[in-house]
């Protein structure tokens, strides 16, 4: 069974875009999820000190 939801967390600006633009792997091959938000921020840090979270 796939989870109830899963997580991104982008900066921001990104965000912003990707709530215009939707959710897009951006040059890469795959979008990043994550199965909780602890992980998602964690990744989402890389980008920014205050990562925004979206749940899909």
């Amino acid at each position: 069974m796939p989870p109830i939801a899963l997580y991104h967390s982008t900066s921001p600006e990104l965000a912003r875009i990707i709530l215009k633009d939707g959710l897009l792997p951006m040059g890469k091959q795959y979008v990043h999820l994550s199965i909780d938000i602890n992980t998602a921020i964690q990744v989402g840090r890389r980008k920014s000190n205050k990562p925004v979270l979206l749940q899909i």
